[in-house]
């Protein structure tokens, strides 16, 4: 099975999400002999994935994508074709905000915070409406959601 995982929203490892995407790609390695795993790593974050070199797959993201409103267009616009030019048969994306429109495989995402969906006034107002409207959206889109907050 060919699993595909974004990175770019790790942060340089320095945050919540980078060590939960970490953890995963280390767990998947190791419990999962029949997975053959893909990720998709902005050029900066590469070393980060030294332990992974010859068990999965990595291909490099130009670092001009690491801005979040690109980012967000890389997922929508250039995933997608790399999800199939990989042939992936699932693909998760441990973000909300980048959460697939088109459906190249079976999806997976992860939601970390839930605030946004319930709490008014949490963050500014593009990120709430983003968060309240786009991201419900996207959300029915997906296979599987996984919410760890």
């Amino acid at each position: 099975m060919n699993v595909g995982i974004s990175t770019s929203v790790m942060q340089r490892g320095k945050s919540g999400v980078g060590q939960y995407i970490l953890s995963l790609v280390k767990a998947l390695l190791r419990e999962c002999s029949s997975v053959h795993l893909i990720l998709f790593v902005l050029e900066e974050d590469l070393p980060l994935f030294e332990f992974a070199r010859g068990r999965a797959k990595l291909v490099p993201v130009p670092e001009q994508f690491r801005p979040p409103v690109k980012d967000i267009l890389w997922h929508q616009m250039n995933l997608p074709s790399l999800a199939r030019a990989h042939a992936l048969d699932l693909l998760h994306v441990p973000s909300y905000r980048r959460m697939l429109w088109p459906r190249p495989c079976a999806l997976v995402a992860t939601i970390h915070d839930l605030a946004p969906f319930r709490v008014a006034e949490k963050y500014d107002r593009a990120r709430m409406l983003y968060g309240r409207l786009v991201a419900r959206r996207l959300a029915h889109r997906q296979d599987e959601i996984i919410a760890v907050s």
